[in-house]
């Protein structure tokens, strides 16, 4: 983003100079000619112009440093150079030019200098470890996450992402001993140790791989009698997949299925001479384990003076359909004599075993959550009672605080995020790869939305969702599922001419210099702001070209001065209201009336 953001900064001075200079060139209050233009293109082999490249113009007499950047066709352009002799170097991460730099000669004149022909290949210059990361196809990985990790001191840690052509750079290393990690969403890499001696070193060009698309878990459980005993030696088959398999309890009744992806199954037990409760559990695998709730096998004619035992399970879930963990049910008979309790698992599930027939009340309880029911009275009555489910809502507390951070997909720097909600409204600005955080935010329910800085008036960009629900109800809470996305606008010359009045003494109808022209956005997020600015030229024309043209929209246009010193100035119109429309707007026209 720095670089980026560096560019068009670099445009927007651009933009400026064309403004001052129709030319490109300065001249002194006589008239006289003292600075000039250089030009240039650069391209690939093919002709395609390569934007974003940084050309430096070193040199002259004072050794005058100046750079700018290619634009979309690959054109440069350096303003306001002094006769002299000078070299022009180009340089654009992941490039290699030919000819690297060129000698050129002001004398005079404006001047175009040889075209430059770029190629991808490494990171280029004066870097201590260059390389670069491709997929299994060899072509360029962009956004791949890349450190560098000292093995001699574990405060010296470095990071970087590719750019587009896969490339990534370190410098300012010191010698030592060096592990090289890189990673990227559903991709594997090779991690490599590197000895760096205080010679630039390139690194083998490092390839990804997807990771495997079929992972697989592990459906296990237990067989136990009425007393909670395991039962050994019965068979447990599980069905749902491509064949059935059978699995036998081992000695304290557990059996466990591995290697099984996700899906619906059905376990189910088998002895003879034994009823089961349940006769079978049904499971679903999504991503994880799963820990199948206790059977309860019995032999006919109930295994012991006839009294059959049963269970009863259910779920906790919270309002927005999250288990909610280690919460207490009670369990306490009414018309048997019984009290006992069960805790939920990960999945919010929970069973109490060894029940007769009977009616029983149910009453969840969790620090600081409300349940609904709140107790709920279930009847056995020679089978297991399932669906026993509560729903917890959390209480607010009060004067409870939290963080909130999160990272944009594919974010970037300078944009505004607001969270607004129960506990007030906060915003923060994004740092480096869209990062931004909140603190002190009160516990309650929050929408977060998102706005881009006026520099991104040029371009079109979306959120996806572009307005998230966050709920603050922890110490720490973390939102990473919001999605940015972006693209240049296509953008539009503006121009028109300031003159002075027909009635003027001195200069009537001829043009008026270093008038201030000012554009602002009159409608939009960035109504308001003032986007480009800039003063007429010598013949009183003013434009804004280049990349940092103007993109569709509604536009103010105020011409003001204070140049001419003790004379007051009036414009005609004081301001004017321009729509650009999929084409260049000129003859944005002041007459400039002096007292």
């Amino acid at each position: 983003m720095k670089r980026m953001f560096f560019a068009l900064m670099t445009v927007f001075f651009s933009v400026t100079g064309c403004l001052t200079d129709s030319g490109g060139e300065k001249k002194d209050d006589t008239g006289e000619t003292l600075s000039y233009t250089v030009t240039g293109q650069i391209e690939t082999s093919t002709g395609e112009g390569i934007s974003g490249v940084s050309v430096k113009l070193n040199g002259g007499s004072t050794n005058l440093t100046v750079t700018n950047e290619t634009n979309n066709s690959g054109s440069y352009s350096i303003i306001n150079v002094p006769n002299g002799t000078y070299s022009v170097t180009p340089t654009k991460t992941g490039y290699t030019f030919t000819p690297s730099t060129q000698q050129v000669t002001v004398s005079g004149k404006n001047i175009t200098i040889s075209k430059f022909t770029g190629a991808t290949g490494s990171v280029t210059g004066e870097y201590d470890m260059t390389g670069v990361v491709r997929d299994e196809k060899s072509a360029p990985m962009e956004f791949v996450l890349v450190t560098l990790q000292d093995t001699k001191d574990d405060l010296n840690f470095m990071a970087i992402y590719t750019n587009e052509n896969g490339a990534y750079s370190f410098d300012n290393l010191t010698a030592s001993t060096y592990i090289l990690s890189f990673s990227y969403d559903e991709y594997e890499f090779p991690t490599k140790n590197i000895t760096f001696t205080g010679t630039p070193i390139t690194i083998s060009p490092v390839a990804g791989t997807p990771s495997s698309s079929t992972n697989t878990y592990t459906v296990s459980g237990r067989l136990v009698d009425t007393f909670g005993a395991g039962l050994s030696g019965f068979v447990v088959t599980l069905t749902g997949g491509t064949t059935p398999i059978a699995r036998t309890t081992d000695t304290n009744g557990n059996y466990s299925f591995a290697g099984i992806e996700n899906g619906s199954y059905t376990i189910t037990p088998s002895r003879e001479n034994y009823t089961f409760a349940p006769v079978n559990i049904n499971v679903i695998v999504s991503g994880d384990d799963i820990k199948a709730n206790n059977i309860i096998g019995t032999p006919l004619g109930g295994g012991g003076g006839g009294t059959q035992y049963y269970v009863v399970s259910g779920t906790v879930l919270d309002n927005n359909g999250v288990p909610l963990e280690w919460t207490m049910v009670e369990l306490k008979g009414t018309t048997v004599s019984k009290e006992d309790f069960g805790y939920t698992d990960s999945k919010g599930t929970y069973e109490i075993n060894f029940l007769k027939n009977g009616t029983y009340a149910l009453t969840p309880s969790f620090a600081d959550y409300t349940f609904k029911p709140e107790s709920l009275t279930v009847t056995i009555n020679g089978t297991n009672v399932t669906g026993a489910n509560f729903v917890a809502t959390p209480v607010k507390p009060t004067g409870q605080t939290g963080t909130v951070t999160g990272k944009l997909v594919n974010g970037d720097q300078s944009i505004t995020a607001t969270l607004k909600g129960d506990g007030g409204t906060f915003t923060d600005e994004t740092g480096y790869g869209g990062s931004f955080e909140f603190n002190s935010v009160p516990y309650g329910n929050y929408k977060l939305t998102f706005v881009p800085k006026i520099m991104y008036h040029i371009y079109n960009y979306t959120f996806v969702p572009e307005e998230k629900t966050v709920v603050v109800d922890s110490r720490t809470v973390s939102v990473t599922d919001v999605k940015y996305e972006q693209s240049l606008k296509t953008v539009y010359q503006v121009s028109g001419k300031v003159t002075f009045s027909a009635n003027d003494k001195n200069y009537p109808n001829k043009g008026a210099q270093f008038v201030d022209i000012t554009l602002t956005v009159a409608e939009g997020p960035f109504a308001g702001t003032a986007f480009y600015s800039g003063k007429t030229s010598s013949d009183g024309t003013w434009s804004i070209i280049d990349t940092m043209g103007v993109p569709n929209g509604r536009y103010k246009v105020v011409a003001s001065s204070s140049y001419f010193g003790v004379y007051a100035e009036n414009f005609s119109p004081s301001e004017t209201f321009i729509v650009v429309e999929n084409a260049p707007v000129t003859s944005v026209n002041f007459v400039m009336t002096r007292k």
